[in-house]
């Protein structure tokens, strides 16, 4: 599950960055007064509460690493807010043994949408729907050195 989060915060940033607003190592292109964002818990459509939290923290973790902007608790510090919605989770196999049909490599996918607004309404990013996907070693033990992700 930790990938999955991982991939989501690559799939917001790359729409940020689609849409001009992009985070750069010193500085940012949000507009100067947006210093604080507040990350309420992503919504989700999907009965499994654990990939919601997961979500939730990557997102949160990666804007506090990245340091351009700082992370509030509420919603009354914030300047913008960024709202994130779980709408379609997918695990697929890739690869599998013959011997024991078991699935080696999966493919995560997640279907979200996103809107960066200002506190006074103001939307600053949006995209309705956008598909993040990774593919992870489904057992400890193997190494798929024939698959292209390796």
């Amino acid at each position: 599950m930790r990938g999955a989060a991982n991939f989501l915060w690559r799939g917001v940033v790359l729409c940020l960055v689609g849409c001009g607003y992009q985070f750069q190592g010193g500085g940012s292109v949000l507009p100067a007064e947006v210093k604080k964002i507040y990350v309420p818990r992503v919504a989700s459509v999907s009965t499994n509460p654990k990939i919601v939290g997961l979500l939730t923290d990557a997102l949160r973790d990666r804007f506090d690493k990245f340091g351009v902007v700082q992370v509030v608790d509420s919603l009354e510090e914030a300047d913008a807010i960024l709202e994130v919605k779980l709408l379609k989770s997918k695990k697929g196999s890739l690869t599998s043994t013959s011997a024991t049909d078991r699935s080696l490599q999966v493919d995560n996918q997640l279907t979200l949408s996103g809107a960066l607004t200002r506190i006074t309404g103001q939307v600053l990013w949006s995209n309705p729907s956008f598909t993040i996907s990774k593919s992870s070693a489904n057992a400890r033990s193997a190494l798929i050195t024939t698959s292209a992700a390796f």
